[in-house]
């Protein structure tokens, strides 16, 4: 019995022999391993895909996987969580409701560009003034307040317009329907929603209220003995020019000081009726009240021309004429409806 335990412990303590594999059986194991951690690094990384991606996907292959989940919850609930999430969706949509509703409200009341503190204050108006008498209703309605004297303005205001205009009337204002036309109809809302000028501006004058002031006469240094029959300003130059029927051509020097005079011709017995600057500024033509023949002033030289008769003019008269811009022409009339073009050079 000793020797049998003894043979016992020795066999346990010998090693056992380790399973031989062979090299085929090897490699595909290890194949089998590298499959099974692959497509565990897979798994891990689907896992960790963005919310950004998960929403494409769903917009691409559809929410299958919610459509389950609710379809299962709503089998295993039952009707009540139906209607537990009916009422949800009908408290969402009622809440959106009333942002719209907010955010179109804020739209419409829109407050003032600026806050005038003399507006709030209740002042009397008074309607004697010149530019608020047509706005009086009777005599009695000497003063107003501001707030009804806004209201008259306004009233005012519509029955020349007849109505208010849509462009002005923001709460019953529509929207512009979207047409296959749309650049035309983008472009007149355009128009309609500006302020400011659509033009240019003027060059030679300047927007605002003119500023006058009472100035010298501008021929204070020789006035006339008769009837003015023309007064012209130069077309280049601060000078200006009068005749008469006193018989002479003055010239004067605008300074608002002292007004010079530069010059003055005289001619014998030809009581002026009208004189005019040529285009370019050098010359005076000056025609006479009973007379066929008219003159020319050439300023640069000093020289008196007359122009005693015009052939195939037959008038008795020759007074009204006009100069054409470029100053190629001059036009008289004549009697019984008959116009002269004549040529300047």
């Amino acid at each position: 019995s000793v020797e049998k335990k003894m043979k016992k412990v020795v066999k346990r303590l010998q090693p056992r022999p380790k399973a031989v594999v062979a090299a085929p059986e090897r490699a595909a194991v290890q194949q089998a391993v590298e499959e099974a951690s692959r497509r565990a690094r897979h798994l891990k990384a689907l896992g960790r895909a963005s919310a950004a991606e998960r929403e494409l996907e769903e917009l691409v292959f559809g929410d299958s996987v919610n459509v389950g989940e609710d379809e299962l919850l709503r089998r295993l609930a039952g009707p009540q969580w139906l209607k537990a999430v009916e009422k949800k969706n009908l408290q969402e949509d009622s809440s959106n409701w009333e942002v719209e509703n907010e955010a179109k409200s804020e739209i419409l009341s829109k407050k003032p560009a600026w806050v005038d503190e003399d507006d709030e204050a209740e002042e009397n108006v008074d309607m004697t003034h010149k530019f608020r008498k047509d706005f009086m209703r009777s005599d009695a309605e000497k003063v107003l307040t501001k707030k009804k004297l806004k209201r008259r303005l306004e009233e005012h205001f519509q029955r020349a317009m007849g109505g208010v205009p849509a462009w002005a009337d923001l709460e019953n204002r529509k929207k512009p329907q979207r047409t296959a036309s749309d650049s035309d109809s983008d472009e007149e809302d355009d128009l309609l929603c500006r302020t400011g000028n659509f033009i240019s501006s003027s060059e030679s004058l300047p927007r605002g209220i003119l500023k006058m002031s009472t100035c010298l006469p501008a021929n204070q240094e020789r006035f006339a003995h008769g009837k003015l029959a023309t007064v012209q300003f130069h077309p280049s130059a601060q000078v200006v020019m009068t005749a008469g029927h006193d018989r002479s051509v003055s010239l004067f020097q605008v300074d608002s000081i002292k007004n010079p005079r530069i010059q003055s011709i005289y001619l014998e017995s030809f009581p002026i009726y009208k004189a005019r600057f040529s285009v370019d500024g050098e010359q005076v033509i000056a025609t006479g009240t009973h007379h066929k023949m008219f003159f020319v002033y050439d300023m640069m030289s000093g020289s008196i021309i007359p122009i005693q008769q015009v052939r195939g003019v037959e008038e008795r008269f020759l007074r009204n004429f006009e100069v054409s811009p470029d100053g190629s022409f001059m036009l008289l009339t004549g009697t019984s409806g008959y116009l002269h073009l004549l040529s300047m050079k």
